[in-house]
């Protein structure tokens, strides 16, 4: 996983984490991730990958949510294991 792609997990799991899903327009506003086809071509790496994936928004169809998978949790698992460890 490149660090752009890390970077974006991250922005995503951090909003999932704190109960507010971010929906792919807003991810594609965020400037500090790239521009928005740059952000749209990583957005589907890490569907394609199996860390992502898209959600309807409940009262709104047209809004696609990205949320984490189970393979994205467990990565996130994964590394706070490693930090853990580093910091003893």
């Amino acid at each position: 996983m490149t660090p752009e792609l890390e970077t974006l997990l991250a922005v995503i799991g951090t909003a999932w984490q704190a109960d507010k899903p971010l929906a792919v327009r807003k991810l594609l506003i965020r400037e500090e991730l790239g521009s928005p086809a740059t952000i749209h071509k990583r957005i589907h790496q890490l569907k394609d990958a199996g860390f992502v994936s898209f959600e309807g928004q409940e009262g709104d169809s047209r809004v696609r949510l990205v949320v984490p998978t189970e393979q994205a949790l467990r990565y996130f698992a994964e590394h706070a294991k490693v930090i853990q460890q580093a910091a003893k």
